[in-house]
């Protein structure tokens, strides 16, 4: 938004207002909070590779509904939107990642994840540039903004469900066959002992507070993710 919020503010109507255009900024970050604390239950009850389909909802439509935007409060919702499917994906890739990949490649993926996040900032920025020169290419740069979400759609459709919610949803026989062909033979038994371990032990730490988010050494952790947000945004 860095490029393109001059060009939005005077096509919409709100150019010059500080407070409205630190709004469509950070309304991201507000869709990216609440899309976070909902991954939890999604993936839950529907799986990493379902909840990944389904987010690409929010990414796609907020990116398109943001590109086709007459007014302030269609630009917001778009980038409200888009905020909920970045927040999703904030905590479902380190997930998917540690869930499906063998131990010896998840630090790989994990910055593999980290670049592609990286480059696709570079990206937009540099998409940004003929914002400059076009008032009119803030629309152009939405359209293409959906196109990821269209890949990632696509794209999961060829990938493995986590073995550990096979595991938690009694599908057994799959959960044995992935990670027979991911981590090799002798690692099924030894898996799937230990995600039962884990499965059987949810729940039981009935004291754990909201709260404690803001306590040490969570609070670091907290701090580093609403950092990253205010990045993407």
């Amino acid at each position: 938004m860095n490029g393109p919020i001059v060009s939005i503010a005077r096509e919409l109507g709100f150019e010059g207002d500080p407070i409205l255009e630190g709004l469509v900024v950070s309304i991201f970050i507000a869709g990216a909070f609440i899309g976070s604390l909902s991954c939890g239950s999604l993936v839950d009850k529907l799986g990493c590779r379902r909840t990944f389909q389904i987010d690409t909802i929010p990414l796609i439509l907020g990116a398109i509904v943001s590109a086709q935007a007459h007014s302030l409060n269609e630009i917001l919702l778009g980038r409200f939107l888009v905020g909920l499917g970045i927040g999703v994906n904030t905590v479902l890739v380190p997930i998917y990642i540690s869930e499906v990949a063998p131990t010896k490649y998840r630090g790989s993926l994990g910055t593999l994840s980290h670049i592609g996040t990286c480059l696709g900032i570079i990206f937009s920025l540099c998409l940004g540039i003929p914002a400059e020169h076009d008032p009119h290419w803030w629309r152009t740069m939405f359209y293409i903004a959906s196109m990821p979400g269209f890949l990632l759609a696509l794209g999961m459709q060829f990938t493995v469900e986590s073995p550990r919610w096979l595991c938690r949803v009694g599908d057994m026989k799959d959960a044995q066959t992935i990670i027979r062909n991911l981590w090799g033979d002798s690692e099924v038994d030894k898996a799937i002992e230990e995600f039962q371990s884990i499965i059987s032990n949810d729940g039981t730490d009935v004291n754990s507070r909201w709260m404690q988010l803001l306590e040490e050494p969570h609070s670091r952790g907290c701090i580093k993710v609403v950092s990253f947000l205010d990045v993407l945004s």
